[in-house]
């Protein structure tokens, strides 16, 4: 019963419904906002700024709904224990994760604006800046992607991984939290970060 109240507490408001799924572009609400919350913590927990924070679409598992968020609204988004993991890739590696990302029309991404022409990412920026392949940028994602989930197989040339212990699904509960205790409701900008043409017959990944 103690752990049934905890769940109805109410945490924050969203200004509107934030689902996984969106309009003309590739990136949802709801996968904009967990990959900018990822990215803040990432350069909060470490003392640095992350260029780039990067998470599997597979791994939100529910829409958050506008008006009153509770404690089990975050879980149910993020039901697993996926923990914040911070490293470095070269532009030449975060190019290849995009890549993969592409097959099956892209994932929530936080620094980061790409096209998917042809299962490919093109015209990335990170920042506002063309990406560099030769560039070291400091990228956070989860510790699925890091072990392997979903075969980004680019993240194995990884180095100075910082595997934080972090949990998402808390970061998300903290940001949400924070910005209540502001006066703020829980909302994203609606900018376009992935623009394209979903392949066909592709599953979530």
């Amino acid at each position: 019963v103690a752990v049934e109240k905890e769940m109805q507490e109410v945490v924050g408001q969203a200004a509107r419904p934030l689902t996984r799924r969106s309009g003309a572009s590739l990136d949802s609400p709801l996968g904009n906002l967990v990959s900018d919350v990822m990215r803040d913590a990432g350069t909060e927990v470490t003392g640095k700024p992350v260029d780039v924070a990067f998470t599997n679409k597979g791994g939100l598992r529910a829409d958050l709904p506008k008006g009153a968020l509770t404690r089990g609204h975050i879980l149910e988004v993020m039901p697993f224990d996926n923990a914040l993991v911070v490293l470095e890739l070269t532009g030449e590696d975060l190019l290849g994760i995009l890549d993969r990302s592409s097959m099956h029309g892209g994932d929530p991404i936080s620094g980061v604006t790409f096209r998917i022409e042809n299962a490919k990412a093109v015209d990335v920026k990170v920042g506002d800046a063309p990406l560099d392949p030769a560039r070291t940028y400091r990228f956070c994602t989860n510790d699925y992607i890091v072990d392997g989930g979903g075969r980004y197989e680019s993240i194995k040339k990884a180095r100075n991984i910082n595997r934080t212990g972090v949990l998402i699904r808390d970061a998300l509960l903290n940001h949400v939290i924070h910005q209540t205790e502001q006066g703020k409701v829980i909302d994203v900008p609606n900018t376009p970060r992935v623009i394209g043409v979903a392949p066909p017959n592709k599953a979530d990944m």
